[in-house]
């Protein structure tokens, strides 16, 4: 599947000469499409209000631990399309409340892909 390329740093479509860049490898494209999907939150996208995780209705509730939440986002990632398996997960909380996610991931086509959602790009408890 060929995706426009965002920029990794602004997330914004990155431009060269003016013209958007696409993804020549299946596997970045699906790399930025896993990242996309967890930073996503769930009605936050007026044309699909059910596209995105649904951080504040189900995943930051006071009755949910941490195995709770790893076990939702490995489901998560294992669903999107041209995920084969979850080969290896990793989550950290961070004194400043933000949920720092490292995983690995088998595409359909047998390629190996690592998302790291550092500091940077933290989800916000």
């Amino acid at each position: 599947m060929t995706d426009i390329i965002l920029d990794s740093a602004t997330h914004d479509i990155l431009l060269v000469n003016g013209s958007p860049q696409l993804h020549n490898l299946k596997k970045s494209a699906l790399g930025q499409r896993l990242k996309i999907a967890l930073l996503l939150r769930r009605s936050e996208w007026a044309p699909n209000i059910n596209l995105g995780v649904p951080y504040q209705s189900q995943i930051f509730q006071l009755k949910n631990n941490k195995a709770f939440v790893d076990s939702y986002f490995e489901t998560y990632i294992a669903n999107v399309g041209g995920v084969d398996a979850v080969v290896a997960y990793s989550s950290e909380v961070t004194r400043g409340r933000q949920l720092i996610i490292n995983f690995t991931v088998r595409t359909t086509s047998g390629e190996i892909v690592t998302i790291d959602i550092g500091e940077d790009d933290a989800i916000n408890i």
